[in-house]
């Protein structure tokens, strides 16, 4: 089993270049940076490809994020929320994943209801965007280099953009929280986060509850693993599927 952790390396704003072709028994991971007018939504976009024609299925597990992703494949689009525990899947055949990983918050004005209805769970995208999801199956259309990837980004960031209301406060309040959480490893309770903010600690709660889709506490145990993980470079081969 092929284990990944969170990578907090800015990600690069265009693509690497033409990619080569996969071996069997390859899987890779690139990461992209929203544009600018989304990047208070968007933490990043991501794409895995992988390549096990001829070979028995790979299981591969990531660790947790306190984050929401939108995940495209070739016949399938779904919504994944915040996973509070490991999460595997078994790869086969050769295919390719197109992700959007939002910003902790940020997911909330599209779900119109707490984040954390849709913790340890998955939505059909069109639960989201109704008819109008299927614009986004051209992503898996896209060609299955770095110029089909410059495209898939065009294509999320237009239908995001046209779509997407303005974060409101408690939005960005929720990222900036998460933030704080990630980067001082000595946030270690809730109580010290809402000092920091000057919050109650029942506000920090609820606004954890309802924006980021797990509480305090939980999202310094989502990130505790990362702080021991050396830096991966952006080029790595890694696995990133979801959650």
């Amino acid at each position: 089993m092929m284990t990944i952790g969170k990578t907090r390396h800015p990600a690069t704003t265009e693509p690497r270049g033409v990619l080569r072709a996969m071996i069997p028994g390859e899987i890779s991971h690139q990461r992209q940076a929203p544009p600018p007018a989304l990047a208070c939504l968007v933490e990043h976009f991501w794409r895995v490809r992988w390549n096990f024609e001829g070979l028995p299925p790979k299981v591969v597990e990531t660790l947790p994020h306190p984050n929401v992703h939108i995940v495209i494949e070739p016949g399938t689009s779904q919504v994944f929320g915040v996973h509070t525990g490991r999460w595997t899947r078994a790869l086969e055949g050769r295919s390719t994943a197109f992700g959007i990983k939002f910003r902790p918050g940020a997911f909330r004005p599209l779900l119109r209801d707490a984040v954390s209805s849709l913790r340890d769970a998955s939505l059909p995208i069109e639960a989201i965007f109704g008819s109008e999801a299927h614009e986004l199956d051209a992503i898996a259309d896209c060609r299955d280099d770095s110029k089909g990837d410059a495209r898939a980004i065009e294509l999320a960031a237009k239908f995001l953009l046209a779509r997407v209301p303005s974060l409101d406060q408690s939005a960005l309040l929720a990222g900036r929280m998460v933030d704080s959480v990630v980067d001082n490893r000595e946030m270690h309770n809730a109580a010290a986060l809402a000092k920091k903010f000057e919050m109650g600690l029942r506000a920090v709660q609820r606004l954890f509850h309802e924006y980021v889709g797990v509480g305090p506490k939980w999202v310094r145990a989502l990130v505790g693993p990362y702080v021991t993980l050396p830096p991966m470079p952006m080029n790595s081969i890694s696995v990133s599927l979801s959650p």
